[in-house]
C-alpha cells in the first residue's frame, strides 16, 4: 500500500490531488519535488491503481523518464487534470539555471609546452533531472560538455578540464565561462600560470564506514558485522541466543534536525540536535526520500528502520562488545543524558562517550524507533534467525529510553502507538541490503 504526502499532508485521494494540480507548481517547491519522487519512483502509479484509477496510472507511468524533471511534472500534471495540449499546462514551471544547480569554485590554468589546460571546479547544490550545455570560450575557441545535475551528489566536487593545443603566435588571456550561451564568469590569465588540478571528489568510505553528503550535510554509517548475542537482560525473564547473518550499517548518531530539514523540507538549519516529535508514519517518509535523494550512491542497498534485534546488537556494541551494563560503560552518566544530568531536554549529539563500535548516544538523549510491532514480553521471537515481529499492530517497539531514562532501566524498551510523536522519540538510520517490509 502507497501512503502519498503531497506539500506535507496525507493526499488521500485522487480529487484531493488534482486540487493540489491545479495550484501554481513552482520549480523546486515542496509539491514540485513530491511530484518528481513519487512519479519518478513509480510509487504514484501505483497509488493511482489502489485508487481504482487504472488507465490513469498507466498514463503517468508512460511519462518518458529521460526527460527534464520541469518537463516531467508539466506532463504530470497535464495527463492526471485531463489536458490535452501535455506541456502547456503549467508554464511557469520553468527550466532552472545552471547557477541554481551548480556554484563556480574555481577556474584555473595549467600549462605545458605543448598544451594549455583550464580546469573549472564546480560544486553540485541542488539536484534535478536537466541537463546543460556548460563550457569555456577562448582566444583558441570553444569547448563544451553536457552537464546533467541528477548526476552529482549535494556537495559533490567536479573538475572539468577543457584542453588545448598551445598555439605559436597567440597566448591565453582571457576565458569566458558559459552555460547555454549565458555568461556565467569572465576570467583573466597570464599564460604561464599553472595550478594544481583538483580532481573529481565523490563521498568516500572511511575505514569499512560509510560517509554520505547532501549540501555539506554529513552524517556517517558504521558497520556492523553479523554474528550472534543473547537479546534481552536476565531481570526481564527473557533471554534469547539471536542470530544476524548480514552485515549492516547504523547510524552514528540519531538523525539530527539538520539532516531531517535539509531532506523534508530542502532548507539548511545547522543543528545538531535529534530531531524528535515525529511519529512513525513520518519517519517512514523520510526515510523514502533520504533513498530518492541518495539512489546513486547505495549500490542496492536501502535505508530503513532498524529491527529491534539490530538496535540491540549494536548497542551492544557487535562481534566487539564487552558485556557493559549500558552500551559502551558499566556507568550511565558517561554514555547519556538521563534524569540527572539532562536538565529534562534534549543535547547536542555525539557529546557522551560512545560504545565499542563508536555508536554514540544508543541510551539516553531520546529513545529509537524499531521496524518492529510490540508484542508484549522481550524477545517473544519465533524465530532465533534475523528475528522481526511484523503484525500490523498500531503499537510499534521503542528502544534506548531518553532523556528521563535512569540506572534501573537497562536498555530501555517501550511499546508506543504509530501516531505518537514525543519530545523524547526520535530514529537511528539502518542501512541494509537485507530488507524487510512492513505490511502497514
Amino acid at each position: 500500500m502507497v501512503i502519498l504526502y503531497i506539500n506535507d499532508e496525507h493526499c488521500s485521494s485522487v480529487e484531493q490531488l488534482k486540487g493540489y494540480l491545479n495550484n501554481e507548481i513552482k520549480y523546486g517547491s515542496p509539491l514540485f519535488m513530491d511530484l518528481v519522487d513519487y512519479g519518478r519512483a513509480g510509487e504514484l502509479a501505483q497509488w493511482l491503481i489502489e485508487q481504482g484509477e487504472t488507465e490513469l496510472a498507466k498514463d503517468v507511468d508512460s511519462i518518458n523518464q529521460t526527460i527534464g524533471d520541469s518537463e516531467y511534472v508539466s506532463l504530470l500534471a497535464s495527463a492526471i487534470l485531463g489536458e490535452k495540449k501535455l506541456g502547456e499546462l503549467h508554464n511557469d514551471i520553468i527550466k532552472p539555471h545552471f547557477s541554481d544547480c551548480f556554484n563556480i569554485e574555481d577556474v584555473h590554468a595549467e600549462r605545458s609546452e605543448e598544451k594549455t589546460s583550464i580546469i573549472v571546479v564546480l560544486k553540485a547544490k541542488m539536484i534535478v533531472n536537466e541537463t546543460f550545455e556548460f563550457g569555456i570560450q577562448t582566444i583558441w575557441g570553444r569547448r563544451a560538455v553536457n552537464v546533467n545535475s541528477k548526476d552529482s551528489v549535494v556537495g559533490e566536487i567536479l573538475s572539468l578540464k577543457f584542453t588545448y593545443r598551445n598555439r605559436p603566435n597567440s597566448s591565453l588571456k582571457e576565458v569566458l565561462v558559459m552555460a547555454n550561451d549565458n555568461i556565467l564568469r569572465q576570467e583573466t590569465f597570464n599564460s604561464s600560470s599553472s595550478a594544481i588540478e583538483i580532481n573529481k571528489a565523490k563521498t568516500k568510505d572511511y575505514d569499512d564506514n560509510k560517509v554520505f553528503t547532501l549540501d555539506n550535510i554529513h552524517f556517517n554509517m558504521i558497520l556492523v558485522k553479523s554474528g550472534n548475542f543473547e537479546m534481552g537482560w536476565y531481570h526481564s525473564g527473557s533471554i534469547q541466543d539471536v542470530s544476524i547473518t548480514y552485515d549492516y550499517y547504523i547510524g552514528e548518531f540519531p538523525v539530527t534536525q539538520g539532516l531531517w530539514n535539509y531532506v523534508m523540507e530542502r532548507i539548511k538549519v545547522d543543528s545538531d540536535f535529534p530531531k524528535t516529535g515525529v511519529c512513525w508514519k513520518d519517519w517512514h517518509i523520510f526515510i523514502s526520500r533520504l533513498n530518492r535523494m541518495l539512489k546513486n550512491e547505495l549500490n542496492g542497498m536501502e535505508f530503513r528502520m532498524p529491527t529491534e534485534a539490530e538496535w540491540e546488537y549494536a548497542a551492544r556494541g557487535g562481534k566487539l562488545g564487552k558485556n557493559k551494563k549500558y552500551p559502551g560503560s558499566d556507568v550511565l552518566d558517561e554514555v547519556a543524558w538521563n534524569v540527572r544530568n539532562s536538565d529534562w531536554h534534549t543535547h547536542t549529539v555525539g557529546k557522551k562517550k560512545s560504545n565499542e563500535l563508536g555508536l554514540y548516544d544508543m541510551f539516553g538523549n531520546i529513545g529509537e524507533c524499531c521496524l518492529d510491532s510490540h508484542i508484549g514480553r522481550h524477545c517473544n521471537f519465533e524465530q532465533q534467525v534475523n528475528p522481526i515481529c511484523l503484525d500490523n499492530s498500531e503499537y510499534i517497539i521503542t528502544r534506548g529510553g531518553g532523556y528521563t531514562i535512569s540506572d534501573s532501566l537497562e536498555y530501555e524498551r517501550r511499546g508506543v502507538p504509530k501516531n505518537y510523536a514525543p519530545e523524547d522519540l526520535g530514529l537511528r538510520l539502518c542501512l541494509s541490503s537485507y530488507k524487510y517490509k512492513y505490511e502497514d
